[in-house]
């Protein structure tokens, strides 16, 4: 066998067993992302459905058309609520109602399990109510089957298992018998693999020979084939759940607003002090509602393809000093420090509205982390075609666990403060602003009680 023959069997197989390592890592990896997605669109859901139950007790009425909408939509196997006795007060399933639950199921935090129910694995979600009793929360609880994401993940290694099995023969039976005219289609398909192991899909082989070759490029075609297809029926579910989303937020604005013009009426003609305790009660949970409406509505626009940007060349450092000046009273009041160290010379490419919503969004975000005062510091440096900015606060920080969470939907630091003044969902619509533009978004905190850097990147406008 010549020396060229040897280096090129080498090579050729390095090449597929490289291939073959990559493609099971990307069907892993998409078994993975598949669970992770949907039960993150759970999660919203259920986070959609505690909102319009809290509505609900507040309006005196329980919705449940809303809830019977949001069950057929999203396949829930049932969901309940629960008082913090145990008793279960409101159910999708009327046999249910009167039972008791017991203390697991109870917590301050959202939490999430797996369980059988009437045969049928079920992952529950635990939702802690914005409705207390004695001190304690109520809390909304509600099943969803995991056969789907059972059932899709075999299909993925079963899949994956007959590549690699069909790869390995191929590899063993081109490696003994091809020649030097082979090393062209090979190059491609272990470039292709490649390729598709990083996410891009849209790869197509086409190669001028016969035999095993064109088998495998046959294969790894059909692969990339069904691969494309399960990616575009995940997009449309989540497209459908966006849209179910913006739909319900809709629902919910359209009372939610003549309730908020009429109560500060109602309470300013309202002579007994009790009576007009109670009523901005309820006016601050309207405007909480309002607002966790408003900003659902602008996470389910920003997540929709068709949302365009206005991009354009920006000033980085007037708009960030423009930010600082109009949230100067917030500053005055809770004894904060505001600094501008952005350069003049900084200009980026971005839409200057959005870029101030994000500001905005994390300096609130920040200013809540400093209850007792502090410095609050934005700054901006150049890496190559990007503009990374950065905004610094010296307040609680965070933890390892809280740094990974931070820009999930619907997710708060210190839930226990139960704060109406954030619905969870700004950072969340931070990330998709940014994303939109083409970076990201990440935070960096030493630990608790050493501040917390939130850091983002923008393409410099050259």
């Amino acid at each position: 066998m010549k020396i060229f023959h040897k280096v090129f069997i080498c090579m050729f197989s390095a090449s597929i067993v490289t291939g073959t390592i990559a493609l099971c890592v990307l069907v892993i990896e998409q078994s993975k992302a598949l669970e992770k997605d949907i039960h993150r669109n759970y999660l919203s859901l259920a986070g959609v459905m505690s909102k319009s139950i809290e509505a609900g007790y507040l309006a005196g009425k329980w919705p449940f058309e809303t809830l019977a909408e949001a069950q057929e939509h999203g396949k829930i196997v049932f969901w309940l609520v629960a008082k913090p006795d145990g008793e279960i007060i409101l159910a999708s399933n009327s046999s249910m109602w009167g039972k008791k639950l017991s203390d697991k199921y109870f917590s301050s935090t959202i939490k999430s399990f797996d369980t059988k129910f009437e045969g049928e694995t079920v992952r529950l979600i635990i939702y802690p109510l914005e409705i207390t009793e004695e001190g304690k929360n109520w809390i909304f609880c509600m099943g969803y089957s995991l056969e789907p994401i059972i059932n899709a993940r075999n299909l993925l290694l079963e899949r994956g298992l007959i590549s690699f099995a069909v790869l390995t023969i191929l590899v063993a039976i081109v490696s003994f018998l091809l020649s030097r005219d082979i090393s062209e289609p090979i190059t491609k398909i272990s470039k292709a693999a490649l390729s598709v192991a990083r996410g891009d899909l849209d790869q197509y082989i086409t190669i001028r020979t016969d035999g095993e070759i064109l088998q495998l490029a046959d294969n790894f075609n059909k692969m990339v084939r069904d691969l494309k297809k399960q990616r575009n029926e995940l997009k449309k579910l989540l497209k459908q759940k966006d849209e179910f989303i913006y739909q319900l937020g809709h629902d919910l604005k359209t009372p939610l607003t003549p309730i908020s013009a009429l109560l500060p009426l109602i309470i300013e003609r309202e002579k007994d002090p009790k009576q007009k305790e109670l009523l901005d009660v309820v006016l601050r949970n309207v405007n909480y509602m309002k607002k966790l409406v408003m900003d659902t509505l602008e996470l389910a626009k920003l997540n929709a393809p068709s949302t365009r940007f206005d991009l354009k060349r920006v000033n980085l450092s007037s708009v960030v000093e423009r930010v600082l000046y109009n949230n100067k009273p917030l500053f005055m009041e809770n004894g904060i420090n505001a600094e501008n160290k952005v350069r003049e010379d900084i200009f980026v490419k971005a839409d200057e509205l959005r870029l101030e919503e994000v500001l905005n969004n994390l300096i609130s975000n920040a200013v809540k982390c400093m209850p007792d005062g502090g410095n609050l510091t934005v700054s901006a440096e150049e890496r190559g075609k990007e503009v990374v900015v950065h905004v610094k606060d010296t307040g609680i920080g965070l933890t390892s666990e809280e740094k990974e969470r931070i820009f999930d939907e619907f997710y708060k630091v210190d839930r226990s403060r139960h704060d109406l003044g954030s619905t969870g969902l700004g950072l969340t619509i931070c990330k998709r602003i940014i994303e939109k533009h083409g970076g990201k978004i990440w935070a960096e905190s030493e630990g608790k009680n050493k501040g917390t850097t939130i850091s983002f990147t923008l393409p410099a406008y050259r």
